[in-house]
């Protein structure tokens, strides 16, 4: 996708396929850009993942339950971007099925990086399978086990009220 290629973004929902964090600012100055603050998270939507790419698509991060096409989305420069890094590293205690297209199945068992906590679900990235990338979404905060902390703060599955359901 180069810079004149925005109509992408307005016509179809991309999925995202990375967590960025916004090292500068920047001021949107075309309809098709999205205006960002350092600091910001964003999504990289997958679109964007191609190399040579000077511009990318992204969308500002949103919960599980949010309705995509309303949260802010448009062409970034990609060198005001970094990866973000994960808060720790987990497992999947159960077996999860994605609710909706912010969610992400999983198995148990299977190893995962942390990025967010939000209310009762946490933001992973699955660890790939044969070389390839593993998937972004949301799961059910207690269906994971954190087995690699880190540095930062985050809550722990069994402080959750509700047990897991089945699935």
């Amino acid at each position: 996708m180069n810079r004149n290629n925005g109509s992408t973004l307005q016509n179809a929902i991309l999925d995202p396929v990375d967590i960025m964090v916004v090292q500068w600012g920047f001021e949107a100055r075309e309809s098709d850009e999205l205006t960002i603050k350092e600091g910001d998270q964003l999504f990289l939507l997958s679109a964007g993942t191609g190399t040579g790419n000077e511009w990318v698509p992204a969308r500002r991060l949103s919960g599980p339950q949010a309705d995509v096409s309303k949260v802010p989305s448009g062409l970034v420069p990609l060198s005001y971007l970094k990866k973000s890094e994960p808060l720790c590293r987990g497992s999947a205690l159960y077996g999860y099925v994605a609710e909706n297209r912010h969610c992400i199945n999983m198995r148990v068992g299977w190893k995962l990086d942390i990025y967010l906590t939000m209310g009762k679900w946490m933001l992973v990235k699955l660890d790939g399978f044969d070389g390839k990338s593993g998937g972004l979404g949301y799961v059910p905060g207690n269906y994971v086990e954190i087995f690699d902390e880190g540095s930062k703060e985050i809550f722990q599955p069994s402080t959750l009220k509700e047990p897991p359901r089945e699935v």
